[in-house]
């Protein structure tokens, strides 16, 4: 399994996904910084990332005109700083619960390390700015939502 991870300063240009890690089911990867990336047409989402204990996604810049699903995509992981989303929606519905988010952040297991999202900027076309499912022990702060 993938641990002690660094993706730092790098340019990523089209394709699905920019970066995709999933852990194996019932396990958890460890320390994995994702930070001052470029994400350029993406078509399906910037960054996608899933069960990682001390995780942080900060200063990324992720832009696509293809209507992105979703910036960054967490599920069980933390930490999301600092980071420039556009290009994401529109989203195949105008449902709160309909998970296309410049930030997408789902906890479907009791982590006990703080989720912080914080100083993001989301400008999204008819999708959410943030969506959170399941997340507990969440800060919210200085975030900069657009959604047209």
């Amino acid at each position: 399994m993938l641990s002690n991870f660094s993706l730092l300063n790098c340019t990523l240009r089209n394709g699905s996904v920019g970066f995709w890690q999933v852990s194996p089911p019932g396990q958890f990867a460890d320390n994995f910084e994702i930070e001052n990336n470029v994400f350029v047409n993406q078509n399906w989402q910037g960054i996608h990332v899933e069960n990682i204990s001390n995780c942080s996604i900060s200063d990324n810049n992720i832009s696509s005109g293809n209507g992105l699903q979703a910036g960054i995509f967490t599920l069980n992981c933390s930490n999301i700083t600092g980071n420039r989303i556009s290009g994401v929606g529109p989203a195949p519905t105008t449902s709160i619960s309909d998970s296309w988010a410049g930030i997408t952040v789902i906890h479907n297991v009791p982590i006990t390390e703080p989720l912080v999202i914080s100083n993001n900027v989301v400008m999204a076309t008819n999708a959410n700015g943030i969506y959170v499912d399941g997340a507990s022990n969440l800060t919210l702060q200085g975030n900069q939502l657009s959604t047209s």
